[in-house]
């Protein structure tokens, strides 16, 4: 009789020690028999395989028990995917009994971590193709601009056939969509040019809304939660009514015959050893942006791959592929993270986060204007390596009454510069050039000669950690004569020494 209280305290107390351990674990006879398991054990076997203490275990996840068994994977981790969780099981021989085998099964939820690693590969691949999609971007603006200029050059010409005006205006419509498509690639490769200030999102979000409720199907019913909070982020506006259109442009077309699409704004405090929602989130205050939809929802194995370039599920000529790329790159230059949830048949979830501001007053959003061409008679310096783009600038200006000065790289500007008696009113100047940037020429240029007005093409975006940079005026590549004339003309008209 003692020596069998002595083993139900041994009993008790193994028990005792094993349901402290942090992870689900059993103990098998060498007939599969559950002899012992903890509470941990007992919940992921009842998950994966029906059988509890004093039941026989024959399959896992529909698997041979002894495929965990097997010598050959002692000591080795078998992966279990069952619904939408991730399991990680290791088995081991142990001898309790003499001469009697046993086996213990160690099985641990790892679904955080798997998710954890599957979405920071799909940052990693999602920027090494943004990398790659930029340098090709960047050589593609310099040929649209060409194209959009030339054929606005042509078109103002007079008495022109009207087939031949018909097809000019089809070049410069087709040759712009080429350009906006460009923006799109370069907002994915984070590699956009981009003005941010602190924008209060509520009343940006309020017109949105209104905007869409008068342009989306009336079989798609809009609503949008929120609080009267402030919502203060540093961005640019124009960026970011770009980013929730494609969400609401998605929506519109997962939801043919009608739906909800559901905005949530609210705020989310993530504090110190705080688990963060997503892994390249950190502690402080964020915003949060849901979008629903009650659209027929997104397939398991398309979600990896929605945010990359030039992917889609959509017929031939319904969609470019573009758009939630191009929400993905807008979200990140913003120093955000979004991620999306969905259920076929259901609905889908996007969920942006943004860094909130504290303390920063807030400016009212205001919708970019249409440019006119602007013409003048001053002296214009094009600095342009590129002869075709500098031949098509040039000739432009000159369209529109200025003089210009053609030179291809910046020492050759400094060298005119030295040997003209005459200063040009402005220097246009590329920003990437051989020999030496357009940085490297303003510096030189603010030295040699103090005042003197400058304005940058270009179509990379300056480094934000550049501390040379200063506050330097530019234009995005590829621009049309309305919107370069329109800046040069603003720069122009500033009192000497303020070009910014």
């Amino acid at each position: 009789m003692r020596a069998e209280n002595e083993l139900f305290q041994q009993a008790q107390r193994l028990q005792q020690i094993i349901d402290t351990i942090p992870e689900g674990l059993a103990v098998l006879d060498k007939n599969g028999l559950v002899t012992l398991v903890n509470p941990l054990g007992r919940e992921v076997l009842r998950t994966l395989s029906d059988s509890g203490v004093g039941e026989k275990l024959e399959k896992i996840n529909g698997r041979s028990l002894h495929e965990f068994l097997q010598p050959a994977g002692r000591g080795q981790t078998h992966a279990i995917k069952h619904a939408d969780r991730y399991y990680e099981l290791l088995s081991h021989p142990i001898t309790l009994d003499k001469n009697v085998s046993n086996s213990v099964l160690l099985i641990r939820d790892v679904t955080t971590e798997h998710e954890r690693q599957a979405y920071l590969q799909t940052q990693e691949r999602l920027a090494t193709v943004g990398q790659l999609a930029a340098g090709i971007a960047h050589d593609f603006n310099n040929v649209m601009a060409v194209i959009i200029l030339y054929t606005e050059m042509l078109l103002s010409a007079h008495q022109l056939p009207p087939q031949t005006e018909r097809h000019l205006t089809t070049i410069g419509s087709q040759a712009q969509h080429a350009a906006d498509m460009i923006s799109q690639i370069l907002d994915f490769s984070r590699r956009s040019m981009i003005e941010r200030a602190p924008i209060n999102l509520l009343p940006l979000l309020k017109e949105m809304v209104k905007l869409l409720q008068n342009t989306l199907p009336e079989t798609i019913h809009i609503e949008f939660l929120h609080d009267s909070e402030d919502y203060i982020v540093f961005a640019d506006p124009t960026r970011i009514q770009q980013a929730i259109m494609n969400i609401a442009l998605n929506a519109r077309d997962a939801m043919p015959k009608g739906g909800h699409l559901i905005f949530s704004l609210t705020t989310l405090n993530i504090y110190a050893n705080e688990n963060v929602p997503l892994p390249d989130m950190t502690t402080g205050k964020w915003l949060k942006l849901t979008v629903t939809d009650t659209g027929e929802g997104i397939k398991e194995e398309h979600l990896p791959h929605i945010f990359e370039p030039f992917f889609t599920t959509k017929e031939i000529g319904k969609g470019t592929g573009l758009g939630l790329a191009q929400l993905h790159g807008i979200i990140k230059q913003h120093d955000g993270s979004i991620v999306v949830t969905s259920n076929p048949g259901v609905g889908t979830t996007f969920t942006i986060y943004l860094p909130l501001m504290n303390n920063k007053p807030a400016i009212a959003f205001v919708q970019r204007p249409l440019y006119g061409v602007a013409k003048g008679h001053e002296t214009i310096m094009v600095v342009e390596d590129n002869p075709i783009l500098r031949e098509s600038i040039t000739q432009m200006l000159s369209n529109q009454g200025y003089d210009t000065l053609e030179v291809s790289n910046g020492i050759e500007a400094l060298s005119l510069l030295a040997e003209s008696e005459i200063r040009p009113s402005i220097i246009l100047s590329d920003m990437v050039m051989p020999q030496m940037d357009g940085l490297e020429l303003r510096q030189a240029v603010a030295e040699r000669y103090p005042g003197q007005k400058m304005l940058f093409m270009t179509g990379y975006p300056f480094q934000e950690d550049n501390e040379t940079m200063g506050n330097v005026p530019w234009i995005q590549k590829p621009f049309d004569s309305g919107h370069l004339t329109t800046k040069l003309r603003a720069i122009l008209d500033e009192p000497t020494g303020n070009s910014s």
